[in-house]
């Protein structure tokens, strides 16, 4: 067998064993789609654990952020989530005002991330309405966006995409949590989201790939003897 026949062989155990994704696929994605609140990911990529939307913590035992199952507003895909402020002091505080999901590589695999992509709209005409995305990489410290006004309105999205092709998410074995800040003027006021979708390519660890290329290599052998 020529070497780019063998290589081509091994790809091929590689692509069946480990049913890695393309470039820029889907990791995990959230539709929002069902009777009541879906808060899980709709679509999940192989070897990928996707966490489900989880509100802020409660301040003071009293919660800071209300989301809800929307629909009949008129847009194109629906559901959508509404997140809004609660009508405690405690979400007063920019920094309290949140949801936040999470993907994880199995073991095995990790995760190089391309970006994430979203769409987004105030739930109603009063200004400002805003969102800001952070990640637990380093501690929720710093804004991968900065405070971003939202500039459309029910029932029409601003698609967004973050790109995530820096250093520090390549290559990722632990999970990775995005905590997706948003703020209103006042409380109980709308910003609405959906397809909430993370993209990227889950590849196997090293010590996988050498595992493949030594199980391709006695099938290589095996088939060379039995011919």
């Amino acid at each position: 067998m020529r070497p780019c026949r063998l290589a081509s062989f091994v790809f091929s155990i590689a692509t069946f064993a480990f049913g890695g994704t393309t470039w820029g696929a889907i990791i995990s994605q959230y539709s929002f789609t069902g009777a009541t609140l879906n808060r899980t990911a709709t679509t999940v990529a192989t070897n990928v654990t996707a966490g489900s939307i989880t509100d802020a913590p409660i301040v003071n035992n009293n919660p800071t952020v209300v989301l809800v199952r929307t629909t009949g507003v008129g847009y194109a895909t629906e559901p959508v989530l509404s997140a809004a402020r609660a009508n405690f002091n405690e979400s007063s505080v920019r920094d309290n005002v949140y949801f936040t999901f999470s993907a994880s590589p199995d073991a095995g695999y990790k995760l190089d991330l391309s970006s994430l992509a979203f769409n987004v709209a105030r739930g109603g005409a009063s200004t400002p309405r805003d969102y800001d995305i952070r990640t637990n990489l380093d501690g929720f410290a710093s804004s991968l966006t900065g405070i971003v006004a939202i500039n459309t309105a029910r029932p029409t999205f601003t698609p967004v995409s973050v790109s995530l092709l820096a250093s520090q998410f390549q290559g990722l074995t632990s999970p990775i949590s995005f905590q997706v800040r948003f703020f209103t003027a006042g409380v109980s006021q709308n910003v609405d989201f959906d397809d909430i979708t993370l993209n990227g390519e889950v590849v196997p660890e090293p010590n996988s790939l050498a595992i493949l290329a030594i199980v391709g290599g006695w099938m290589f052998h095996r088939r060379q003897r039995d011919m």
